[in-house]
């Protein structure tokens, strides 16, 4: 009797040989080499495309807030507090069932990166420190004022703004707007 076993057509079943392996391993390398490319790729894609969403809903987010604030306003007050920060301070109507009064302010430090905060109160508002800036309520990080250096500009009641969001390595969001204040008499007591 033989050793092997042959087929019908006279070839060996034996099996592979060392060098049809490794050919196979060969060609399986190149296909997960390429998949794990295209993964990879696609990946990163999406990281791109979620943080531009959320540059452009955080960019959204602090427009919104400025336009209720400023359309409602009787009065607005905006202070260069350094080479890199500017306060913008209003007082304006609150929507409720009885008409009610707050105070605002915005605040922009192009310092780490630059961001938004916000903060109301029923009194004036001060330039805060670093400390009480830290418990402001944050409306962006990655922002960045204009190419001309600010992101608001106020001219009599009129507020300007001009600014880029931009979330990690995916393209800014740039908002570049103008809102006037319609609230009314020009009354800026109790908050300046």
């Amino acid at each position: 009797m033989q050793n092997q076993r042959q087929s019908i057509s006279g070839k060996s079943d034996s099996g592979m040989s060392l060098v049809e392996l490794l050919v196979y391993l060969g060609l399986l390398l190149v296909v997960v080499v390429i998949l794990s490319g295209l993964l990879i790729n696609l990946l990163n894609v999406q990281n791109r495309v979620v943080n531009a969403a959320s540059a452009s809903q955080q960019a959204q987010l602090i427009a919104q807030t400025l336009e209720t604030g400023v359309r409602n306003a009787t009065a607005i007050k905006l202070e260069q507090v350094s080479s890199t920060e500017q306060m913008v301070t209003l007082r304006s109507a609150q929507s409720a069932s009885n008409l009610s009064w707050v105070c605002m302010a915005f605040y922009f430090n192009a310092a780490n990166g630059g961001s938004v905060r916000y903060q109301r109160s029923p009194s004036a508002i001060t330039i805060p420190s670093a400390g009480q800036l830290g418990q402001w309520t944050l409306l962006g990080q990655g922002i960045s004022a204009s190419p001309q250096g600010n992101l608001f500009t106020l001219v009599g009641t009129r507020l300007s703004f001009n600014f880029a969001s931009r979330v990690q390595n995916s393209p800014s969001t740039v908002i570049n707007s103008q809102i006037s204040a319609r609230g009314g008499a020009l009354v800026s007591a109790p908050c300046f």
